[in-house]
């Protein structure tokens, strides 16, 4: 049996470039082709992996304001509001946090106009008691 760094290797890989054939992650991890596709759909069924994700550029899309709302809310009303934010088309991304909000979301919007529709839309939720931005300036990682 191959050691469980072996899973850990091919998961930083894919988390790096996922649309990398079996044949390639093989090649890149010194591994048989049947080795990587076997170790991939073991990670699926026990959801470690759970989707492919694109790396998609906002700006060519036309968005041009990438935004992490920080949103603090009732703490008797956290998961209706996360749920809420999750299913609002402007949302990328929504994590429930502890720490200075209970909530970070990540928002692309065409314009500082449609950005500031959507801030006062969260901000407008019932159980929302404060809403912050910050402009995602340069993505590093």
């Amino acid at each position: 049996m191959l050691p469980a760094d072996t899973d850990e290797k091919i998961i930083l890989l894919l988390s790096q470039t996922a649309d990398l054939t079996y044949r390639e992650m093989a090649e890149k991890l010194g591994l048989n082709e049947s080795t990587v596709r076997k170790r991939v759909i073991g990670l699926r069924r026990r959801g470690v992996i759970r989707r492919f994700l694109a790396d998609v550029d906002p700006e060519k899309l036309g968005y041009r304001s990438r935004v992490v709302l920080g949103v603090d809310a009732d703490p008797s009303k956290v998961m209706s509001i996360g749920k809420r934010l999750a299913a609002l088309s402007e949302t990328r991304t929504v994590f429930n946090t502890s720490g200075a909000h209970d909530f970070h979301v990540v928002v692309w919007t065409r314009d500082r106009e449609s950005l500031t529709k959507i801030i006062d839309e969260v901000s407008a939720m019932d159980g929302v008691t404060r809403v912050t931005t910050s402009f995602m300036v340069e993505r590093l990682k």
